[in-house]
């Protein structure tokens, strides 16, 4: 009895020993299958990290050269509307030019009207001085007309459109002569020499005024062009910054979705 009872219990206890190995081998096999695969996701989620990492760079290098094109962008805008270009002088140029000529006409008109009545003067009381100090009136009118005819050829250079006004000569005479023969004819062929050129400018500043408000109704037109070039240039700017947002927020949805 006792021999059967110990061959049983040793069956018993037997069968449990193989019956716990059995479920430990199951469990290692399991655990094994477990780690296999959380090793094939870590490598697979490495790999998607890395390539994040790589757009994240390209990302990095592509918004540094957007940030230095706009820069580079913003530059050109300032260059190109505060103020005159330094590739384009013609307009800045024309403007002073006109604007002198205009102040050296005046200034030769009223040296004119002096010179005629320094002539009628001389004409009744033949004095050397006046003669000599008419001489020297028309040498400065004739200089000033001079360089008024200067500006005016440099601005029709620019704007080949803008008519020519006339004559700018100023009839200087010869003062020597009228030293030699200073007497009644020589004054009246002066008087009428300078009342002469003084209408011959009086006509050339009648077409300069012409001349100039047509420039500045040109040079308003060039600022309204400025304008409306100005407001598309600033509508195509907001609106590639609105791109530029709408890719990044793109890019930024892209990187979390792949990395979840």
């Amino acid at each position: 009895m006792k021999r059967v009872s110990f061959k049983s219990v040793k069956a018993s206890m037997t069968g449990k020993m193989k019956a716990t190995a059995a479920k430990e081998e199951q469990e290692y096999h399991m655990a094994f299958e477990r780690e296999k695969a959380c090793a094939l996701q870590v490598e697979r989620l490495t790999e998607e990290l890395n390539q994040a990492l790589m757009l994240r760079d390209r990302t990095q290098v592509s918004k540094d050269e957007i940030e230095r094109l706009r820069d580079s962008l913003n530059q050109l805008y300032e260059d190109i509307f505060d103020g005159y270009h330094a590739q384009f002088r013609a307009e800045e140029k024309l403007s002073t030019d006109y604007a002198n000529l205009n102040q050296q006409y005046q200034t030769a008109a009223r040296d004119l009207q002096r010179f005629r009545r320094c002539s009628s003067y001389d004409m009744f009381t033949r004095e050397p001085v006046l003669d000599m100090m008419e001489y020297q009136a028309l040498t400065h009118a004739r200089s000033i007309s001079m360089m008024a005819q200067q500006h005016l050829d440099a601005a029709r250079t620019q704007v080949p459109e803008i008519p020519h006004p006339g004559s700018l000569n100023v009839i200087q005479g010869n003062y020597l002569i009228n030293m030699m023969f200073d007497n009644v004819v020589m004054d009246m062929i002066m008087q009428a020499q300078i009342q002469q050129t003084y209408q011959m400018l009086t006509v050339t500043g009648t077409n300069l005024g012409r001349a100039l408000s047509w420039v500045r109704q040109y040079i308003r037109y060039i600022e309204g062009c400025h304008h409306t070039t100005r407001c598309t240039t600033d509508q195509s700017k907001s609106r590639s910054f609105g791109i530029t947002a709408h890719r990044v927020r793109f890019f930024f949805h892209s990187v979390r979705v792949t990395t979840s």
